[in-house]
């Protein structure tokens, strides 16, 4: 290739690395704002709408702070199976299985009291992937 070539097709590269990433900043950018609004128009009582925009926030590791103050409003308004596995989820992304192991039961805990008919089988192996992780050293 000549060196003319080569330039372009770096500058080519460079240029679509930099759109790249202001789509997915424009994106996050989204995410936050429409999370906010979400947040701004549920009700005092509306736990879910603060899990489901706190989980969008945390899956996507942007505005975590905010999202991590959305999630505990939300179990302080209703501890259950969802806002608590997100909890823990969290914690078990950030390598912190202790944290997560304590959410995860939490949730297993008030499933079952729930209802003797509802699975925690799902929550059962997040403990077990909370429990290697731990074995790693974590």
């Amino acid at each position: 290739m000549t060196n003319a070539i080569k330039k372009f097709s770096g500058l080519f590269i460079a240029a679509l690395l930099v759109t790249s990433l202001g789509f997915a900043r424009d994106a996050n950018d989204r995410i936050i704002e429409k999370s906010r609004e979400a947040v701004d128009q549920a009700g005092p009582h509306d736990w879910e709408i603060l899990a489901e925009s706190a989980e969008k926030c945390i899956q996507k590791n942007i505005n975590v702070d905010e999202a991590l103050e959305w999630l505990d409003k939300s179990i302080e308004i209703n501890p259950n199976k969802y806002n608590l596995t997100l909890k823990g989820d969290y914690y078990l992304n950030k390598k912190f299985p202790d944290e997560a192991i304590i959410y995860y039961l939490k949730a297993a805990e008030i499933t079952t009291a729930d209802s003797h008919k509802v699975s925690v089988a799902d929550t059962q192996e997040k403990i077990k992937k909370a429990l290697e992780l731990k074995k790693q050293g974590f």
